[in-house]
């Protein structure tokens, strides 16, 4: 089962943070890419066909695994990239002055009592 995992950082933080990600994934799946490469290798040289076929299989799900993985970061790098150039550029809007942000705050007010 797949499950979305949303979480907060500062903007300038999102480069390291998909760093730590990036190096999570590795330390968590290089090993066992590794070894089932051997493995399938090893069932190939041993005239082993049908593991070796059953090690394939499970090395390109494990790759499509952490191919999924990699396609979050580049997302979230994406996303960020344009960000960043649109905040360079002025493109995104500027926070209202905190005057019309009371002012909103007193007419929702006046809304709920009416």
């Amino acid at each position: 089962m797949k499950a979305t995992i949303n979480f907060s950082c500062e903007f300038e933080d999102i480069p390291p943070t998909i760093a730590d990600l990036l190096e999570s994934l590795h330390n968590r799946q290089a090993t066992e890419v590794d070894n089932l490469f051997v493995s399938a290798k090893e069932k190939c040289e041993s005239g082993l066909t049908s593991e070796a076929l059953t090690e394939i299989d499970n090395l390109r799900k494990r790759l499509s695994q952490i191919d999924q993985r990699l396609l979050d970061c580049s997302g979230i790098l994406s996303g960020y990239i344009k960000a960043d150039a649109d905040l360079k550029s002025g493109v995104l809007p500027t926070p209202p002055p905190i005057e019309e942000l009371i002012d909103n705050t007193e007419n929702q007010e006046d809304d709920q009592i009416n």
